[in-house]
């Protein structure tokens, strides 16, 4: 409460309204929906006309106030009500009818200009509600069973980062994978190349080790100076003993690149099989979406996609997604585990 706050914090109460008339008088059922304010902390804000004011916090509200009603939906581009348009099986569609939506005028002045009047139905102009919202959370939920899931890593890991766009600014995508098993261990997202990513990225696969291997590790990355760097830092705070080796260039022109060629190209396939399903979403709208987004593309490949590597079945195959009969199924299961993961984390703080 703002009142108790206050007191606490200037060490005196807050002054209540000073009416002046009779006419002015609040009833005592009138409280403020947001902080809680008593009616003497209340104003008529229009005279007899049913509006108030909270002299504590500044809502204004009225007997039918908007904290009584029913969560909504808005538009983001001209804030009216979207209506539910389609029932599908897991999830409904809602859309905005707004024909003075900005969103719905743009994209109909980029018709074409020759486009028969009939036809206009095959162009979606109207904002829809996209599931952002509830990929963010399942991606919150999913996020520490797939962190936390024992890969049970190879000896062999490779690195690679590649850059997308967040409001059209170019981000990186750092990404560690088991260059045997195909399961990536590591991910990170950041606005800038430096090392700290890098080191970030390379801590959480190296965290899928119960024990470090050491000099029995084979790290292969480019040529970048980030990843030798990254690994004095593990040396000096973790005592951890191993090497980088970098493949240079396209061609095997050296000892190096022919023995480890392969492992390169391993996470370079990565990088392509990222890019080919970040490409239609055209950029993120922030840095939270992208590295969600990057999330939940991670659990997809290490639980969900087939791989013809694994005989087109997922690299990590889990008992209780086979009985799943489709996709949206399958990631209700994810989600689930994702919440078992989480109370165990709980669990295992409080002891």
């Amino acid at each position: 409460m703002l009142l108790a706050y206050y007191e606490y914090k200037y060490g005196k109460t807050f002054k209540p309204v000073k009416r002046r008339s009779e006419k002015a008088a609040v009833p005592e059922s009138a409280i403020c929906p947001r902080c809680g304010a008593p009616h003497q902390y209340i104003y008529k804000n229009n005279g007899s006309k049913g509006q108030y004011q909270c002299k504590v916090c500044g809502e204004l509200f009225n007997k039918t106030n908007i904290y009584n009603r029913p969560l909504a939906l808005r538009c983001p581009y001209c804030g009216h009500i979207l209506v539910a348009k389609k029932d599908r099986k897991h999830f409904r569609v809602h859309k905005c009818v707004n024909s003075k939506c900005s969103y719905y005028r743009s994209n109909l002045a980029n018709l074409p200009k020759d486009l028969n009047a009939a036809d206009k139905h095959k162009y979606k102009l109207n904002y829809i509600y996209m599931v952002a919202n509830y990929a963010m959370t399942a991606a919150a939920v999913i996020k520490p069973f797939t962190d936390t899931f024992d890969y049970k890593p190879s000896k062999i890991l490779s690195a690679d980062e590649t850059y997308i766009k967040v409001k059209g600014v170019k981000h990186y995508v750092w990404l560690v994978m088991d260059a045997c098993k195909k399961s990536i261990l590591g991910y990170q997202v950041s606005n800038t190349r430096a090392v700290g990513p890098c080191i970030l990225a390379m801590r959480m696969a190296f965290a899928k080790f119960k024990e470090f291997p050491n000099k029995a590790l084979k790290f292969i990355a480019d040529g970048y100076s980030a990843y030798p760097i990254a690994s004095q830092q593990f040396k000096l705070k973790n005592n951890w003993d191993f090497d980088v080796t970098q493949v240079i260039g396209l061609t095997n022109d050296d000892a190096v690149s022919t023995e480890f060629r392969w492992v390169k190209q391993v996470v370079e396939r990565l990088n392509r099989t990222f890019k080919s399903s970040y490409r239609v979403t055209d950029g993120y709208g922030s840095e939270n979406s992208a590295l969600y987004g990057v999330s939940l593309w991670v659990a997809y490949y290490n639980f969900l996609r087939p791989h013809p590597y694994n005989y087109w079945k997922p690299l990590n195959e889990l008992d209780i997604l086979s009985e799943a009969g489709n996709m949206p199924a399958k990631w209700q299961l994810l989600i689930y585990l994702g919440q078992e993961a989480i109370l165990k984390m709980q669990e295992s703080k409080v002891q």
